[in-house]
């Protein structure tokens, strides 16, 4: 196992929780924790006060503030499949069917992950996790935005079950019971793999609430549940372990235990681990301290990574669903490049197209960095990039706006000043009221929106808003912006 200290920070319902750990040869310890109630708006993860709020903590109490991160179960498809044996791209494309049956995608763009639980001669058994890349999208931006850098996004239900490993050593198989406000995850998991996953839209708001008919159903699926797949999986549950995301897992013990035969446990953080401030203890053996399982078990993924069975990164993988037909294209994306910078994208599925221009569109990209006489040096970039034309077609309509410049030179100097490495404005007019619009070319999202944050301190303008950012072959991201000159909207010169 590797040592060192790792962070991991989990995202649910109505809490963002973060834990720093070290690990020295065996031993765990426990050096910070720190919790944040998410505000209840429809979009809390979009308050940018929120945001500056966690940094500002996380700088003062000097947390690592990097790791792996996790999401809402309600925002998180988890299902096993078994598969012929075939290759890694060969079991996207199995899953694009069962993709579209389900109705939280709504025909969006999918990111998702999986790992391989079992591998024999003629079948696979897999699981699989996806959530919509627009909330992916938006959770890694308000971790960006949060000072946070986040090394992948890997499902609660993995987490969760690397920390009852971590903490019991099981080798039987077990439940686990993660109850959100929400949501509740029912997970059967053996030898440190997932066999079983099940959700139901019943979480803590309903069953703190007195709800009678919620809490019969709640705990009749879940018996049922529990009955079905071990005998499908021909496995007997040792024990089940209770995990809550918000308070009243006392009460979910009272209701649980009085159906289920089958010893439940509340797991405790402090049994295995040492913890390093007086606060943080007092805090994790009261009932909170099972709210950062999901935490404790991103951290120490954030250790052993790749070599982990349970690591199932979802945020690489996404599924593009195409207006006119079912989802066709499979792109590999890592969408941490987006938020955290240095991303390489690639279209590997596509015919092998990629491999065949890689050369050709990285001497491009190269040639578009040199060139900051975009006007003077059209037909020069147009010629580096005949080799590569079908594929870059996105830069070679770029630089057809090159010529068309139309700025005034203190807006220029600004614009250039403030325009990040990798991303280049080829197109700029300013309409007599003032309303400027500019199009261009970045090396990934967040590379635009580094620029359009940029642009927010600038000194002659005001308001920048990207309108649309659309991804081309190679990983480029041309996009489209609207600002004003400063002064001109209220009146002034």
């Amino acid at each position: 196992m590797q040592e060192g200290k790792a962070t991991g920070i989990s995202i649910s319902n109505n809490f963002l929780r973060i834990i720093e750990i070290e690990r020295r040869k065996d031993k765990i310890s426990i050096d910070k924790i720190l919790e944040i109630p998410l505000p209840e708006e429809s979009s809390p993860l979009e308050e940018k006060k929120l945001s500056h709020t966690i940094k500002e903590k996380l700088a003062k109490e000097k947390f690592l503030r990097r790791g792996f991160i996790s999401m809402a179960d309600s925002d998180v498809v988890v299902r096993t499949k078994t598969v012929p044996p075939i290759k890694k791209e060969e079991i996207f494309k199995l899953i694009e069917s069962e993709i579209k049956d389900y109705a939280i995608f709504g025909h969006s763009n999918v990111s998702l992950g999986f790992s391989t639980t079992n591998k024999e001669k003629d079948k696979a058994d897999i699981v699989w996790a996806g959530v919509k890349e627009e909330k992916l999208f938006k959770t890694l931006k308000f971790i960006k935005r949060s000072g946070i850098k986040a090394y992948g996004v890997i499902p609660n239900d993995f987490a969760l079950a690397e920390s009852i490993y971590t903490l019991y050593n099981e080798e039987a198989p077990v439940a686990i019971l993660n109850v959100d406000a929400e949501t509740t995850k029912l997970v059967i998991s053996k030898e440190k793999k997932l066999l079983f996953v099940y959700i139901q839209d019943i979480g803590t708001n309903s069953l703190l609430s007195n709800d009678t008919s919620s809490q019969s159903t709640w705990i009749g699926n879940i018996l049922t549940t529990i009955t079905y797949a071990t005998r499908n999986l021909h496995i007997a549950i040792k024990e089940l372990f209770l995990i809550t995301q918000t308070s009243g897992s006392s009460e979910m013990l009272e209701l649980l235990s009085s159906r289920l035969p089958y010893p439940i446990i509340i797991p405790n953080l402090l049994e295995k681990l040492n913890c390093n401030r007086e606060e943080d203890y007092l805090i994790l053996q009261g009932e909170k301290g099972v709210n950062f399982m999901a935490a404790l078990g991103l951290a120490l993924l954030s250790l052993d990574k790749k070599k982990n069975p349970l690591f199932c990164d979802i945020s690489k993988h996404i599924l593009r669903e195409k207006q006119s037909t079912s989802i066709k294209i499979i792109i590999t994306i890592i969408l941490l490049g987006i938020i955290n910078g240095g991303g390489y994208y690639a279209y590997p599925y596509v015919n092998g197209m990629l491999n065949r221009v890689k050369t050709n569109v990285q001497n491009t990209e190269t040639k578009i960095r040199e060139l900051s006489k975009a006007s003077e040096n059209a037909n020069k970039l147009k010629s580096e990039l005949a080799n590569s034309k079908k594929e870059l077609g996105l830069f070679q309509a770029a630089i057809k706006t090159a010529e068309n410049r139309v700025i005034t030179s203190a807006l220029l100097i600004e614009l250039k000043a403030k325009q990040p490495e990798g991303l280049h404005v080829i197109s700029v007019s300013v309409s007599g009221s003032g309303a400027i619009h500019m199009s261009g070319i970045g090396s990934s999202y967040r590379n635009v929106l580094d620029f359009e944050e940029n642009l927010a301190t600038a000194k002659y303008i005001e308001g920048a808003t990207i309108i649309s950012m659309n991804k081309g072959v190679g990983g480029s991201v041309s996009f489209q912006m609207t600002a004003m000159v400063k002064g001109v909207s209220n009146g002034k010169k």
